[in-house]
């Protein structure tokens, strides 16, 4: 049994990160000012809800008080929610991928 719920965990998962790694890359999204690449299946993940938040200039990050400037959000999240692809050395923000607008 123990065995049979590792393996359900793992394809689970597996399939999460291929979802959301799929809907990114197949828009073969960059960041709008320096062109480089959003992401991957292990550097971008879904912001709580309270997680991104517009302040004056742009939207600030909540986990590293970033405020990403207007100009490089991505407004194309295909679920609704925000996503932060992260530099994974420096846990900067690479691309900041929110809702469209209006919705």
């Amino acid at each position: 049994m123990t065995r049979f719920v590792c393996v359900a965990l793992v394809f689970l998962g597996s399939s999460f990160a291929l979802a959301h790694d799929h809907w990114i890359n197949a828009l073969r999204l960059t960041d709008p000012i320096s062109g480089e690449w959003c992401c991957n299946h292990i550097d971008c993940s879904a912001v709580p809800k309270d997680g991104v938040g517009e302040v004056s200039g742009g939207f600030m990050v909540a986990e590293t008080k970033e405020v990403i400037p207007h100009t490089r959000i991505l407004w194309q999240s295909k679920d609704g929610s925000w996503w932060r692809c992260r530099n994974m050395q420096t846990n900067a923000t690479r691309c900041l991928i929110g809702p469209p607008r209006g919705s």
